[in-house]
């Protein structure tokens, strides 16, 4: 097997440069669930089981990101 070629350090600071931004959406993403299942939690039809379920797929697919 060779030898993977080392990254320059424009490739680097770009990878950190787009995972921040993956971060960033990411994290506007769960703010902007969690204020839906604060509107669905004041509702009178509330359903917990399918907003639980909601936020767990969030949060696993940024787990996945993650994973190197």
């Amino acid at each position: 097997m060779t030898k993977p070629r080392e990254k320059t350090r424009e490739e680097l600071q770009a990878e950190i440069e787009n995972g921040k931004k993956k971060i960033q959406q990411l994290e506007n993403r769960e703010k902007v669930l969690r204020q839906k299942l604060s509107i669905v939690n004041n509702s009178t039809h509330f359903d917990i089981s399918k907003s639980t379920l909601a936020l767990c797929r969030v949060l696993s697919a940024a787990q996945g990101f993650f994973r190197f």
